[in-house]
């Protein structure tokens, strides 16, 4: 296969108003794959941010892929398509929750490869200094696959931290 080809990616961002942003991108990428020479994808995706009230912001994005892989033995042309949801509230001066939700569809140009994903979050974040973060989540993550071998459910303890240099 010829391993020459193009990427873009365009970023187009606006403020409607004071409360709310949106954004919108879309592009074209190639790179190396670890099930075949090469993986060529084609997507696009929109979000939006509202203020919805003091302290709490609430995010909206959908997002649609197609990828397909150049060859070999586990080749697989795919297209992808979903939302999240998330909400984040500021508790106090340095305490944030978040909540969220996911939902993904992926499908396979290959037998029983199809799925579904859920995902259900709540994280904690604290703010320690101005340039760190820390924080503490969950996650629900779930599986549904054409093949029920496949099929699988996850329970997730985040942990993280942040710092701005």
């Amino acid at each position: 296969n010829n391993l020459n080809d193009y990427d873009y990616n365009v970023v187009i961002s606006n403020q409607l108003n004071a409360r709310t942003a949106q954004q919108l991108s879309f592009g074209h990428e190639s790179s190396l794959n670890n099930t075949s020479n090469l993986i060529t994808a084609d997507y696009v995706s929109y979000g939006m941010g509202i203020i919805a009230w003091r302290g709490a912001r609430l995010t909206l994005s959908g997002y649609y892929e197609s990828a397909d892989e150049s060859g070999g033995t586990l080749k697989e042309d795919t297209k992808q398509y979903g939302f999240d949801v998330t909400l984040t509230h500021r508790l106090g001066e340095h305490l944030t929750l978040g909540l969220g939700y996911h939902y993904g569809d992926t499908d396979s140009d290959l037998l029983l490869r199809d799925y579904l994903q859920h995902s259900i979050t709540a994280n904690l974040s604290y703010q320690v200094t101005s340039k760190w973060n820390v924080g503490l989540g969950y996650q629900y993550w779930k599986t549904d696959a054409e093949d029920p071998t496949q099929t699988f459910t996850q329970n997730r303890v985040i942990l993280s931290t942040n710092y701005n240099f």
